[in-house]
């Protein structure tokens, strides 16, 4: 979301998957809300212009950033949308 974040885009552009926490630049994936919960975390994204509403078993809003940039990478190397949202509830944190 920061300036040098979109110049490293601008440059990677073909290979460059984009999703943004704080920005709406047509970003393919963005976080809308994240509301910290004693079971988890409840989100809100916005992906491909629809939008998700999730539960997470996870704590920590850091959690939301990885998770879209590894939803976007599991996408990238052939994983259907539907089939990553499926998957979500089952995250498991590290004990």
């Amino acid at each position: 979301d920061d300036a040098y974040g979109q110049r490293l885009a601008e440059r990677c552009r073909s290979a460059a998957i984009d999703y943004s926490t704080y920005g709406t630049n047509g970003v393919t994936l963005q976080r809308l809300a994240v509301r910290p919960a004693m079971d988890g975390i409840h989100a809100q994204l916005r992906w491909n212009e629809v939008e998700h509403r999730l539960h997470l078993p996870l704590f920590g809003q850091f959690q939301i950033d990885n998770l879209c940039a590894a939803m976007l990478a599991a996408v990238h190397t052939g994983m259907k949308p539907e089939s990553v949202l499926k998957h979500l509830p089952s995250l498991r944190g590290v004990r």
